[in-house]
């Protein structure tokens, strides 16, 4: 059965640049360390909003079934931009 878009649930889709944790391993020489956070931009749906965090998903069917989840701390966000808001239902 096809669908059409206006069957499938209304999202933001938005952009986050944040600082995250990263690693290495093997030895290093102290003076090579980088000790700088990871600065990284996602781009997802905005599925939920908390005081503590945001949650995005990569995809999400028109069950409103998610895949590719990432839960974002606020206090790791350096900024955040709405880029669209999908079909409405």
């Amino acid at each position: 059965m096809k669908r059409s878009r206006r069957q499938w649930p209304a999202k933001d889709l938005v952009e986050v640049e944040y600082l995250d944790s990263s690693t290495s391993g093997g030895w290093q020489q102290k003076k090579d360390i980088n000790h700088e956070p990871a600065f990284c931009r996602t781009v997802g749906y905005l599925i939920k909003k908390t005081r503590r965090s945001l949650t995005l998903a990569q995809s999400i069917g028109d069950t409103n079934d998610v895949d590719a989840i990432w839960r974002i701390p606020r206090g790791a966000i350096l900024r955040q931009r709405h880029l669209a808001r999908t079909w409405k239902n």
